[in-house]
């Protein structure tokens, strides 16, 4: 219900209000204040937004110069996003790049090594896992087409065997790798 005695009483004092406003002369000054850049600190700056885009021009592994790349983003100092134009963009190891861009950006060696162990290690587990995905299916296979049912339906086509699943992309974009499951039951 609308009650205009409790919307009085709800609202803020005078002095109320001196504490929780600030004047029009007040705000202008400390907008003026906060876009000096000379106020701020040395982390705001190096988080801040550059006013243009960062432009790099490198060799690409191809051999291929690329020039007025514009940088996307800096991947934990072992690699970059650049862009060129709204239909080219492609990524680049800061290791292939020119020392000088190299240390501009962030170069480790330490993290890019750790990064190539890791991709060389998912890489070894993936083939394996497909290793034994094909010799489960091969297996599969060769038991459904040596049994002697006469219904003409293999055991596996029955709900006994294996059934090699290939990687997949979901609609939310992570990545299902290949496996092998049971064979649906009929």
């Amino acid at each position: 219900m609308y009650s205009e005695k409790q919307l009085s009483l709800a609202r803020a004092s005078d002095k109320d209000m001196g504490l929780i406003s600030v004047s029009q002369a007040d705000a202008a000054k400390d907008a003026q204040e906060s876009t000096n850049s000379a106020s701020w600190t040395s982390d705001e700056l190096r988080q801040a937004r550059p006013a243009a885009p960062e432009t790099i021009s490198f060799v690409n592994s191809s051999g291929v110069l690329v020039t007025n790349a514009e940088v996307a983003r800096v991947i934990d100092g072992v690699s970059l996003i650049w862009r060129n134009g709204p239909t080219c963009e492609g990524m680049v190891r800061l290791e292939d790049l020119p020392q000088d861009l190299r240390v501009r950006f962030g170069y480790d060696a330490a993290k890019t090594k750790a990064a190539d162990d890791l991709a060389n290690a998912n890489k070894a587990r993936w083939q394996q896992e497909a290793d034994a995905a094909v010799a489960a299916q091969a297996a599969a296979s060769q038991y459904t087409s040596s049994s002697d049912d006469s219904s003409g339906y293999g055991a596996g086509d029955l709900g006994g065997g294996r059934v090699y699943v290939r990687g997949y992309y979901r609609s939310n974009g992570t990545y299902v790798h290949s496996y092998s499951r049971s064979y649906p039951s009929r």
